[in-house]
């Protein structure tokens, strides 16, 4: 019996080392390929979660690549950021998504909770070191155990069907993140929905973490001597994202001052280029990501006070009557 044991040990050592051997000669295989490279004329790239990932159709956009992601927090921003940056020299400037809703404690859920660890493990897998794999396991480690193996087999699949198919993560960016084309809007439905919640400013627990992982994206932009500008765009005047507004200014303040920083908030959308209160569907976007490029071509990214001149575009923007303001009190239920 002890025989037995002990050779189902050594069987079961010899398969895991194979395993992981068989893994990282698939990575080697990936790091020597055009994986992680974008096109020459990507300059600008955009990173966030769902709300920059249904806003900015980078179709429409020139030079420009989506890497936005749906529930992503900054620790696996900082991942893709750690490994895109450095092999992409071309990019110029980064910006990245800071929203409402990112400094709030319950997104530390996002990085290992029970629904967005198998989803995340086997896509970052690649890109993780000890620390990373240590703060999964440490948070979460009956979910990790269950998915590792898992994911080094997912990988394994995958990074040698890439190889062979010479695939790179733009072409196939719904890995990593991309433009998500929502066709419908709800807005008006919610609003005259009886559960309708408005909300009231509170105060919100604070996830440090996450706001580490964004400094964190940050200093390797710079690092690597991109211009990084932080962004929120924009959400329904309805969404109960915003109620914790003092404190997400506050945190602006005091740990993003020297960061150059644009607010979309005021952008007049009407409903029905909102999918739902924080989204926007496929026509806002359009309008959004139409209007961004031209801000571009403007010379955005040159001037100095730059919220200054996205201000007074959008204040053209109202004046020509072309996009009404959002939330105005006249689409409101009992108005």
């Amino acid at each position: 019996m002890k025989r037995f044991i002990k050779s189902a040990i050594y069987f079961f050592i010899s398969f895991i080392l194979i395993l992981l051997v068989i893994y990282l000669i698939g990575i080697y295989g990936i790091e020597a390929t055009s994986y992680y490279k974008l096109p020459n004329d990507t300059k600008y790239v955009v990173f966030g979660d769902s709300h920059s990932e249904c806003a900015f159709n980078d179709s429409l956009i020139d030079n420009f690549a989506n890497f936005a992601n749906s529930g992503e927090a900054f620790f696996y921003t900082y991942l893709k950021a750690r490994k895109l940056i450095p092999k992409n020299k071309q990019i110029e400037v980064v910006f990245i998504e800071y929203s409402n809703n990112q400094i709030t404690k319950e997104i530390d859920n996002w990085i290992w909770d029970d629904v967005y660890l198998p989803i995340r493990l086997p896509t970052y897998l690649p890109l993780m070191d000890y620390s990373d794999l240590r703060l999964l396991m440490d948070n979460n480690p009956n979910m990790f155990r269950n998915q590792i193996v898992k994911s080094v087999l997912k990988n394994i699949s995958y990074n040698y069907r890439t190889i062979a198919f010479k695939r790179n993560c733009l072409k196939n960016s719904i890995r990593f993140g991309g433009y998500f084309f929502r066709t419908k809007s709800v807005v008006d439905s919610l609003i005259l929905s009886p559960n309708v919640k408005l909300g009231k400013k509170n105060h919100q627990t604070i996830s440090k973490l996450n706001i580490k992982y964004l400094e964190k994206t940050i200093k390797l932009c710079e690092k690597y001597n991109k211009q990084v500008i932080l962004i929120r765009p924009p959400v329904h005047i309805m969404s109960v994202s915003l109620n914790n507004d003092d404190e997400y200014k506050r945190i602006l303040i005091n740990r993003f001052r020297n960061i150059d920083y644009i607010d979309f908030q005021n952008y007049p959308l009407k409903n029905i280029g909102f999918y739902d209160f924080d989204h926007l569907n496929s026509y806002g976007a359009t309008e959004f990501s139409i209007w961004f490029n031209i801000l571009i071509s403007k010379g955005l990214l040159e001037v100095t006070e730059k919220q200054s001149f996205v201000n007074e575009e959008i204040k053209y923007e109202r004046t020509t009557a072309k996009y009404p303001q959002v939330g105005q009190l006249t689409s409101l239920k009992g108005n």
